[in-house]
């Protein structure tokens, strides 16, 4: 190999580490290729969340200005009342009426 073959093959090394590194530095809201991603807001939340055995759990859940109340248990997920205003529920008997 020639002294400029060395040269080319050593700079597109150096290129390559850079390259990478820069691809995996952590920015404020990670990764360079991710900014557009995480600048959305947040539509889901959790509100509060209750453990009844090691594979049942209630969840308050809101989702934009809907909120949910959900069983999750070993065989799945149950939506159990929801609202689309957080201050009433609406429940299996109220929707039948």
């Amino acid at each position: 190999m020639s002294l400029v073959e060395q040269l080319m093959a050593g700079g597109g090394v150096i290129l390559l580490v850079l390259a990478l590194r820069l691809a995996a530095k952590p920015r404020q809201h990670g990764l360079w290729w991710q900014t557009g991603f995480r600048a959305r807001s947040r539509n889901l939340e959790t509100v509060e969340q209750v453990r009844l055995t090691p594979h049942h759990s209630i969840h308050v859940v809101r989702f934009r200005d809907r909120v949910f109340v959900l069983a999750a248990h070993s065989s799945g997920c149950t939506v159990l009342e929801q609202s689309s205003c957080p201050g009433e529920f609406v429940t299996e008997e109220s929707r039948e009426s």
